[in-house]
């Protein structure tokens, strides 16, 4: 089924904070944008956020995912051009886009009354105990694999954020220590290529990760294949974008250099140009996984949460 505005099954506001995801991202620190979004992109399409030259509403469709997904966003997540939540909370049925920053528990961030202990969250900590081949594997209290982790999982959580937003959304919610720490190990790199510098090469978007799993836990191959047909599409209109920039004369006026003369792409300042093809990810380059996530494991030790934090309410 192809979705429309009137078809969007999910509520755009956020109940605690009253932000909408397609309210606009608040900037990095000195206001700056990715060379991208320096380019007149439209309006944002109302349903997949997207500035109206990368919507991608017209490739959009639902598909049945079986496990549930609930997205966490964190409500700064800066990257409306490129960031995929929301278009994957689009495409899936059984799916839910929250934005905050904390939740009592799981029921209250999905907004109905579930058992925390038949879902999982995709985990940031460290990763498996030794080298292994693609797959999403349940990692135990002591750092083991187990093997039975993933029966009966009904759902999982998934952060959306820069990593340090990751991490703050997971240290701000001690009720995830309740859920089963999912490891994904995945099987191809990520279709963000030149367009977007990953911390490391097996980073994958919000919506790649989301496909990655939901294929390990036994979804048709078509739900992948599909969700990564619609990133896919997004991707090529942003590449197209920046290949017609790079490729418009520039326009003359007094004192402009004679025809011929090598000029910058229009709408760009002196040495942005440079920036189209290597560094669209902009304020979204922070460094090295690797760090982020022996913080993580630091900050986030189940030994000093206190027990009274990882109880839901009985109400």
């Amino acid at each position: 089924m192809l979705l429309s505005p009137r078809t969007a099954h999910h509520d755009p506001r956020d109940r605690r904070s009253g932000r909408s995801p397609h309210a606009g991202p608040r900037r990095a620190a000195g206001g700056g944008r990715s060379p991208l979004e320096r380019l007149a992109l439209g309006a944002p399409c109302p349903t997949c956020d997207k500035p109206a030259r990368l919507c991608v509403c017209d490739v959009l469709r639902e598909v049945d995912n079986g496990v549930e997904v609930l997205f966490l966003q964190h409500p700064q997540e800066p990257d409306r051009t490129l960031g995929s939540a929301r278009i994957a909370a689009l495409c899936l049925q059984r799916s839910t886009l929250t934005v905050g920053l904390s939740w009592a528990n799981l029921s209250d961030a999905l907004g109905r009354s579930v058992d925390a202990r038949s879902w999982g969250v995709l985990y940031l900590g460290s990763g498996l105990p030794q080298p292994t081949g693609p797959g999403l594997r349940v990692l135990g209290k002591d750092n083991t694999i187990d093997n039975d982790g993933l029966r009966g999982l009904e759902g999982i959580v998934v952060l959306d954020g820069t990593w340090s937003q990751a991490k703050a959304l997971w240290w701000r919610n001690a009720w995830l220590l309740k859920l089963r720490r999912l490891v994904l190990t995945p099987s191809r790199p990520s279709l963000y290529g030149r367009l977007r510098r990953e911390p490391r090469r097996e980073c994958l978007s919000t919506l790649e990760a989301t496909a990655e799993a939901l294929t390990f836990l036994g979804a048709p191959p078509a739900v992948g294949q599909d969700l990564r047909a619609v990133f896919g599409t997004l991707l090529q209109r942003a590449r197209d974008v920046v290949a017609e920039a790079e490729a418009k004369p520039a326009r003359r006026g007094p004192g402009a250099s004679a025809p011929g003369a090598a000029q910058a792409a229009p709408d760009l300042k002196d040495g942005q140009e440079d920036d189209l093809g290597e560094g669209l990810e902009g304020e979204l380059d922070e460094g090295p996984q690797d760090d982020l996530e022996d913080d993580l494991d630091d900050d986030l030790d189940e030994d000093d949460v206190a027990e009274d934090d990882l109880d839901e309410p009985t109400s």
